[in-house]
């Protein structure tokens, strides 16, 4: 073979093992960008807080064994717009988390003051995370008149609206959870507060919405 043909052939060869690196290359990078798509959709309920009162403590007793990561609740027995004011303090700290609020079953008649708390957070707080108000969920009317707790969904359906109403709409989402429920085969145990089953329920579909951003249209 003449030197002029063992160039050519070399740089035939030379050509086609650029393109072999280079398509080799582009399967790497393909495949980086597959793993990183993958991990960016695994569950990071680590940057959710949940703030609220009986129902939270109840939800959180009731996933603890279903979701394989820790989620942080801020939530008591009994609360409401007092107890708010106090412990919301504590995550002013907080950046790039999703902070759900489902307060005011135990004080429907506050639902001004919880409207003028909400609108006053610090701003710096307000723009470092996301702000979602789940609204007050609905009760079993029946089961709720046996124990006699003193709520009717006529008046939980009043807080919402004026929430929905009033809440600053650049600073909050807001989730219609009780629309959701209204429409599901909830479960209660007392009227008020839910079974494991419908807590889960609760759960995903929050969840659910913070990630997809379906929340209410205001």
């Amino acid at each position: 073979m003449s030197k002029n043909s063992l160039r050519i052939l070399c740089g035939i060869l030379c050509v086609i093992f650029a393109a072999g690196m280079a398509g080799c290359t582009k399967d790497k990078e393909n495949t980086e960008s597959m793993h990183t798509d993958i991990s960016s959709t695994r569950s990071r309920y680590e940057d959710y807080i949940f703030v609220g009162d009986s129902r939270f403590v109840g939800m959180k007793d009731a996933i603890k064994d279903s979701v394989d990561t820790d989620v942080r609740f801020v939530a008591e027995v009994g609360q409401g717009l007092g107890w708010l004011k106090k412990v919301t303090p504590d995550l002013y700290n907080e950046t790039g988390k999703t902070i759900i609020f489902n307060l005011g079953v135990n004080d429907l008649e506050n639902v001004s003051g919880y409207v003028e708390f909400y609108n006053n957070l610090p701003q710096d707080f307000m723009e470092n995370n996301t702000l979602v108000i789940m609204t007050v969920n609905p009760i079993d009317d029946q089961r709720e008149a046996e124990i006699g707790y003193g709520v009717n969904n006529t008046e939980i359906e009043s807080f919402n609206n004026t929430l929905k109403n009033e809440l600053d709409k650049q600073c909050y989402h807001m989730i219609d959870s009780y629309t959701y429920l209204r429409m599901s085969d909830f479960k209660t145990v007392d009227g008020i507060h839910y079974t494991d089953a419908t807590y889960r329920l609760i759960f995903d579909y929050a969840v659910d919405c913070c990630r997809n951003g379906n929340f209410v249209k205001r």
